[in-house]
């Protein structure tokens, strides 16, 4: 009985090693999941933000959704008739570990209708 104890002595070591292992590269992944999609949602209100601002006529309408987005963020706007749609991007880097070299491009698309009075045929 004793011989069957100790041919297992080192198993609940290594067992628990590499267990610990794979919790700690779950945690690390799940880690880098909710900074891309809160990085998503930061570009998101950015094109948000450059839409409304481009609605209201402003001078530059990007720099609310630079402000929101951080650095990096770019916009891209276009008009179809009395509509602005803003298009960002934004290049997120992975942090850390085995996918610490990799990025992400980030993409979202906002639109707006124009004021009234910037809208083509719309009053002055």
């Amino acid at each position: 009985m004793m011989t069957a104890l100790r041919g297992e002595r080192g198993a609940v070591t290594a067992e628990t090693a590499v267990v610990l292992t794979v919790v700690s590269a779950l945690l690390l992944l799940i880690a880098q999941v909710g900074a891309v999609m809160a990085d998503g949602a930061r570009l998101h209100d950015g094109a948000s933000a450059t839409a409304r601002a481009a609605m209201r006529g402003e001078d530059d309408p990007a720099r609310d959704g630079r402000a929101v987005a951080g650095d990096g963020a770019q916009f891209s706007m276009s008009r179809s008739g009395d509509l602005v749609t803003v298009r960002a991007t934004k290049e997120h880097r992975l942090a850390g570990g085995l996918l610490g070299g990799l990025s992400l491009t980030l993409r979202s698309e906002a639109t707006a209708r124009l004021e009234p009075h910037l809208a083509p045929g719309g009053a002055p």
